[in-house]
């Protein structure tokens, strides 16, 4: 049994769910792409994300990453039936911050947690005044 520790296993993670963030980022948003996925000897054309995080498969290390961001996404999709993709693009967005911020010392993650925090309250905020501005613009 090989046990990865630190900023190994923090990297060997994160590759998995930043080539499924790269998958799913191209068929993101409203003019996404389509992309084709060999599905039980056929080929699937398509354009959602989380049909396209579902059916992807890795091997070794990068399989523990995706299967946990696949959990988050699921929790998601149950509650909000939507998000999917959001979902896992953030999630690769936030290992990637923790990379850059690694350091054997120093690192901790609840201060990681904390500036999340923070800045869901900030897009929160923004969100609501810029939907105000919306409607009395109207």
């Amino acid at each position: 049994m090989k046990v990865l520790e630190g900023k190994r296993a923090l990297v060997t993670l994160t590759r998995g769910i930043s080539e499924l963030a790269r998958l799913v980022a191209t068929t993101y948003g409203p003019r996404g792409g389509k992309v084709a996925v060999a599905k039980e000897g056929r080929a699937l054309v398509t354009t959602d994300g989380s049909s396209l995080a579902r059916e992807t498969r890795f091997q070794g290390y990068e399989r523990l990453g995706v299967s946990l961001v696949r959990a988050a996404t699921s929790v998601v999709d149950g509650s909000a039936g939507d998000g999917t993709s959001t979902t896992i693009l953030l999630t690769n967005a936030l290992l990637r911050e923790a990379l850059d911020h690694y350091s054997p010392r120093t690192w901790n993650p609840r201060l990681l947690v904390r500036s999340e925090e923070h800045t869901s309250e900030l897009q929160s905020r923004f969100g609501i005044s810029y939907a105000v501005f919306c409607l009395k613009k109207k």
